[in-house]
């Protein structure tokens, strides 16, 4: 089950990017929290050329679009580049940056992880 919000979240939330909570968790990647509440959260990545994410899966479904940039995105066998991606709960992924680039995310919960 997903992460619950730790607060209460308006009925109407409005955001402005350049008040967006942002961090640098890792080496060549950088993440704004657009906005979220307690059923869906909106994440932008700035991923560097020379960024490769870890595989990993999650118990959440993730859609994910490309701005601007390229991925290239590998699972269940298949690699390949992506404009966009949906990854099911539990599905094993990794992804990689072919260029710099701008990345939405949508997840359908609070990501407890991704704020601070």
């Amino acid at each position: 089950m997903a992460a619950a919000r730790p607060r209460n979240t308006p009925d109407v939330l409005l955001s402005r990017n350049a008040d967006a909570e942002g961090s640098c968790p890792e080496r060549g990647l950088s993440r704004k929290v657009l906005a979220d509440n307690d059923k869906f959260f909106l994440a932008e990545h700035r991923l560097e050329k020379i960024w490769v994410g870890a595989r990993h899966s999650h118990p959440h479904e993730q859609i994910d679009c490309v701005v601007s940039g390229g991925l290239r995105v590998a699972t269940q066998g298949r690699d390949g580049a992506s404009d966009s991606l949906v990854a099911r709960e539990g599905n094993d992924h990794a992804v990689a940056a072919i260029e710099d680039s701008l990345v939405i995310d949508v997840f359908p919960c609070y990501r407890e992880g991704y704020i601070g």
